[in-house]
């Protein structure tokens, strides 16, 4: 009974010997496992750092581009509101000068015509 009872007792150290090392084991296993959670949290907030880093620059980058492409409508706008009104002027310079041509052939028909009757009234009194 004796050896029995020194047989339970061993076992029974054994057994919290057993446990004292499972319980070690997943301490240490707990301990690992937070310090990979911690080290996953710091390197996905600084991949999202960085994330919205580059957002944030890529958006100044297209306000950037779009305050430029909107510049430069307004500019080509104003180019070419210019050139129409440039066109118009030059279309009505050259209106005005075809109507001093018109009107200079009249006066040089009438002044040939003149030119022609002084002609045949000269002819008409040399005859």
């Amino acid at each position: 009974m004796e050896d029995k009872r020194n047989d339970a007792l061993k076992l029974e150290k054994v057994l919290e010997e057993r446990l004292r090392q499972a319980l070690a084991e997943k301490e240490r296993a707990e301990k690992l496992a937070l310090d990979k959670l911690k080290q996953l949290q710091t390197e996905r907030d600084t991949t999202v750092a960085g994330l919205e880093q580059r957002a944030k620059r890529y958006e100044t980058l297209l306000r950037a581009r779009e305050e430029e492409a909107i510049r430069k409508a307004a500019e080509f706008d104003k180019l070419q509101a210019l050139i129409d009104q440039k066109l118009q002027l030059t279309e009505r310079e050259l209106a005005e000068c075809r109507a001093k041509l018109v009107a200079r052939e009249c006066e040089l028909k009438d002044l040939t015509k003149e030119m022609y009757s002084a002609k045949k009234e000269t002819q008409a009194l040399q005859a």
